[in-house]
C-alpha cells in the first residue's frame, strides 16, 4: 500500500512547507533558514530535528513528545547523501537527478520512499511507509539546499570583495 502526500513550500526564506494528504493539510516542517534546527509536525506528531558540528555534521530527531532522540542524520557533503538511524535501521537518501529536485530512501529490507517533483509540491510513495522517514526527507532536502546557498553567497561575496 502507498501513500500520497503532497507538500508546498510558504516562502523561500523561512523553508517551511505544508503537508497534505488529499488536498487536507495534515503537517507542516518549520526549517529556519537562519537556525541549525527545524520542527516539523505530521498527523499530531511532533519532532525536532536539531544540527551539530561544523565540519561533520550530524542531526538528532528528538520527539517532542517523548522528550527523547529518536533518531540520527548523518551527511556525506561530497555527494549529496545521507543515512538515517531510526528504530535500529539504517536508510539510505540520495537525489536521483542533477537538479536535485528528486530524492529517495532505501534500506536492505525493502523499505523505500520516493520523492518526484510536480509543480512545486511533491509526492511520497512508499510500500512500507514510516511518517518520521518522510519528515527526515524533506528536512535533509532542505539541509542539502541551505548549504547550496551558503556556498554560492560565500563565492558571491568573495567575487564581490576581491
Amino acid at each position: 500500500m502507498s501513500i500520497d502526500y503532497k507538500w508546498k513550500n510558504r516562502n523561500i526564506l523561512t523553508r517551511t512547507c505544508d503537508i497534505f494528504f488529499k488536498n487536507k493539510h495534515i503537517g507542516f516542517l518549520n526549517n529556519n533558514s537562519l537556525s541549525s534546527s527545524a520542527i516539523a509536525n505530521l498527523n499530531g506528531e511532533q519532532y525536532h530535528f536539531e544540527t551539530k558540528g561544523i565540519f561533520k555534521q550530524h542531526t538528532s530527531i528528538i520527539d517532542v513528545n517523548a522528550r527523547e532522540v529518536v533518531g540520527q542524520i548523518s551527511y556525506n557533503l561530497w555527494v549529496s547523501k545521507a543515512t538515517v538511524s531510526l528504530m535500529d535501521q539504517d536508510f539510505h537518501w540520495k537525489y536521483l537527478n542533477l537538479f536535485n529536485t528528486e530524492w529517495k530512501f532505501h534500506n536492505n529490507k525493502g523499505t523505500e520512499v520516493h520523492n518526484t517533483p510536480h509543480d512545486s509540491a511533491g509526492y511520497s510513495l512508499s510500500s512500507d511507509f514510516k511518517e518520521l522517514l518522510f519528515l527526515s526527507g524533506l528536512y535533509i532536502d532542505q539541509w542539502y539546499k541551505k548549504l547550496a546557498y551558503t556556498i554560492m553567497a560565500v563565492g558571491l561575496a568573495t567575487l564581490i570583495f576581491m
